[in-house]
């Protein structure tokens, strides 16, 4: 078995240890992000309700609105942003920023802004920012991105 596969066996591990509430709340972290990276209609009047994932947790809900504009206006704010009247115009600022920026850059931004809501939100903030960027890649590539299995031919 060759090291790397030791080790995402191990972040495998790490994620089955998870409690179960953890385990619900890192794929609605990737769902958001996702969302941010597909965000078109600006016109859209509360556009953080709109990234949101539907769920009738209120406390998960206030979380994730009390978080998101935080995060991500301390990864890619500027003083043009800045001066715009509201969180709402600013976080739609963000994101055409964001969207319009190289792709290197997007996936930066996309993996850190999933590390820290995973930090911030996930597990009562106790991952450190090494674990929640571990765990937030493995649930992006193996619970949100699997591909279903082929069907078996007859």
């Amino acid at each position: 078995m060759s090291f790397l596969s030791k080790l995402w066996d191990g972040i495998k591990h790490l994620f089955e240890g998870l409690r179960a509430e953890t385990k619900v709340i890192l794929p609605m972290i990737i769902t958001i992000v996702n969302k941010i990276k597909e965000f078109e209609d600006s016109s859209v009047p509360d556009v953080i309700t709109a990234l949101i994932p539907g769920t009738k947790d209120d406390e998960l809900n206030s979380k994730f609105r009390q978080w998101l504009p935080v995060l991500l206006l301390e990864l890619e704010s500027d003083n043009i942003i800045a001066q715009l009247p509201n969180i709402e115009e600013q976080v739609k600022a963000i994101i055409a920023k964001i969207q319009g920026s190289n792709p290197s850059k997007q996936k930066v931004f996309y993996t850190g802004l999933a590390a820290l809501l995973t930090q911030r939100i996930a597990d009562d903030g106790k991952f450190s920012w090494g674990d929640a960027l571990v765990v937030s890649k493995y649930v992006y590539d193996n619970k949100i991105n699997e591909q279903p299995a082929a069907p078996t031919p007859v």
